[in-house]
């Protein structure tokens, strides 16, 4: 798979990944806004039930969290 970057001057990042199938090359083109500003669990408006986890997981001095799901789900 192929990963090319580029950034323009609007603080926009794009990626462009391919990869070849059976059916032909595919294109993935993934948009990303660029910027300085780091959202924190609390700025995501989720409830406290759902936060409280990550957060606590997060101050721990050992071990991994692993995230998955669909780009900009």
């Amino acid at each position: 798979m192929e990963d090319r970057l580029a950034a323009g001057d609007d603080g926009i990042e794009m990626r462009l990944g391919t990869l070849p199938t059976v059916h032909g090359i595919r294109a993935v083109v993934r948009l990303f806004a660029v910027s300085d500003n780091l959202t924190t669990i609390a700025q995501l408006g989720l409830p406290d039930d759902v936060t409280d986890i990550p957060t606590e997981l997060s101050e721990s001095r050992d071990g991994a969290i692993l995230m998955t799901g669909p780009a900009g789900s």
